[in-house]
């Protein structure tokens, strides 16, 4: 393996985790901080739970989509979009408190492109380890997702941060994780744009008949 590709080959694999740390922490960290944000800005409680229902309802529009997204501008710019409107999501509910569930809804369809395009960028990738990369990403998501509503309250309270950093916390990984995709799928696509002058070079020329 070249040092070129090993260099691509760790960086499609710290990819992939990141977009697995982003899959869950957006959504779970808002449960134990729901309180808190019903309290600072008046919400009824059927506000609050249509709060945690957006995300639901953003997954059930964006995810039949998400594949063609793929398809139209590559799997690997698609999870880039997504995890940067993830970090949009999660931003404008954070610092714009009138943008809540706007941002909200923006933090469910990024994580709905992820979601779905991911599990297709470990079997185009990684054709030969599909099983290791799925177990570790999964292992990684699980792990995030439980780390993200146990990490809400000491933030908000004991460090007396509030709910909005709290959640702004976790635009972090998703802006590092959009940053690496973006550079990701730019090495992807000039790849393949050797690939295609290679090709074209080892194609017969036909001369006029004599």
């Amino acid at each position: 393996m070249g040092k070129e590709k090993k260099k691509m080959y760790f960086l499609l694999i710290a990819g992939i985790l990141f977009v697995s740390f982003n899959l869950r922490p957006g959504i779970t960290s808002v449960g134990p901080v729901i309180g808190m944000i019903r309290d600072d800005i008046g919400l009824s409680n059927w506000s609050a739970g249509i709060l945690t229902s957006l995300p639901l309802i953003a997954f059930a529009l964006i995810s039949p989509v998400a594949p063609q997204l793929g398809k139209r501008i590559s799997n690997e710019r698609a999870l880039c979009l997504g995890l940067a409107i993830l970090a949009f999501g999660i931003g404008i509910r954070s610092l714009f408190s009138p943008f809540l569930f706007l941002g909200t809804w923006f933090v469910g369809a990024g994580i709905a492109i992820c979601n779905v395009l991911l599990p297709g960028v470990v079997k185009e990738q990684f054709p030969e380890k599909v099983a290791l990369l799925t177990g570790l990403y999964s292992v990684a998501m699980g792990i995030f997702a439980s780390v993200a509503p146990g990490l809400s309250i000491p933030i908000a309270e004991k460090l007396n941060l509030g709910w909005e950093n709290a959640l702004l916390l976790w635009a972090v990984p998703a802006v590092i994780g959009t940053f690496l995709w973006l550079y990701i799928s730019k090495n992807t696509r000039n790849q393949e744009d050797v690939n295609i002058r290679v090709q074209k070079k080892k194609r017969p020329k036909y001369g006029a008949l004599s």
